[in-house]
């Protein structure tokens, strides 16, 4: 497994399905809704637990893909394995199960109390079924909704405001010009600890997500340097250390995106465009 940070997709399979995470990884690469995803893939083998440096993938990842074959089920039965497996399959919402060659299981909550809150899906299943099943979870962990949550006509986010949860007061800008330097004021209702790490996690629809260090200016509010992203929604989750403090939505745009929306909201578009023109 690749350590390069943060991942969108993580595969975990046994090695008798290894062929199949080959197959999905290159399924999500060729296809156009999921490709810009980073996909990484671990092998967990039978008598070997997942090393902590493995862990923190695991958690920081925006989903994983549970490969279930027969050696991922005889796994089960080493109870240091399980133990490795019970920490990182958490939480349930990020976690689907690809039953490959193995019967669905019932008993899941024996050995994992959260199993039925996990998504599942069939080696049968239509791919299509793969890629939108991962698009809604890593929508979910994002905290965005639904990722087609656009306008069919225009193909605009209808979401150009910013939401903020948790402890976030607000944030400045709103939005943010595709490849214009920019930094990101955050202020909050409670008090923040300047002996504590504060990250900024970034997580478009249409990229890759990217965690920015963020500086403290003073005790209720942070600074980021936002990174160069596509236009579109982005979704942010403010940490502190290993604690998610708030999450708040800001949207990204270009040019022309803005000029468009400047003719859409004036009331005689020739006009205005003439009298831009003088």
């Amino acid at each position: 497994m690749a350590s390069r940070g943060i991942c969108d997709l993580l595969i975990l399979h046994g090695p008798d399905a290894s062929e199949w995470c080959q197959y999905l990884v290159s399924l999500f690469g060729t296809n156009h809704h999921v490709q810009h995803l980073d996909v990484e893939s671990y092998e967990l083998c039978e008598n070997i637990p997942i090393p902590k440096k493995s862990i923190k993938t695991f958690r920081t990842c925006r989903c994983i893909l549970l490969l279930l074959s027969g050696d991922i089920e005889n796994i089960f039965d080493n109870s240091e394995v399980l133990e490795s497996l019970r920490k990182v399959l958490r939480p349930p919402n990020k976690v689907i199960v690809l039953f490959c060659g193995v019967i669905d299981k019932d008993d899941f909550t024996i050995s994992f109390q959260d199993s039925s809150k996990w998504k599942t899906l069939s080696c049968e299943d239509d791919p299509e079924l793969y890629i939108t099943t991962v698009m809604d979870t890593i929508s979910e962990d994002s905290g965005c909704g639904s990722v087609s949550d656009t306008d069919p006509e225009s193909g605009k986010d209808q979401l150009a405001v910013p939401m903020t949860t948790g402890n976030l007061l607000t944030i400045q800008p709103e939005r943010i010009r595709c490849g214009v330097k920019t930094q990101l004021y955050l202020i909050f209702k409670c008090k923040l600890d300047s002996r504590i790490k504060n990250e900024v996690l970034f997580a478009p629809l249409n990229g890759s997500s990217a965690r920015v260090l963020a500086t403290l200016q003073n005790e209720y509010m942070l600074s980021v340097d936002a990174p160069d992203l596509p236009s579109g929604l982005v979704c942010l989750k403010v940490f502190s250390g290993d604690l998610l403090l708030c999450e708040a939505k800001i949207s990204y745009f270009t040019d022309m995106e803005e000029i468009s929306n400047l003719l859409d909201s004036a009331t005689n578009p020739i006009e205005f465009m003439c009298q831009v023109r003088k």
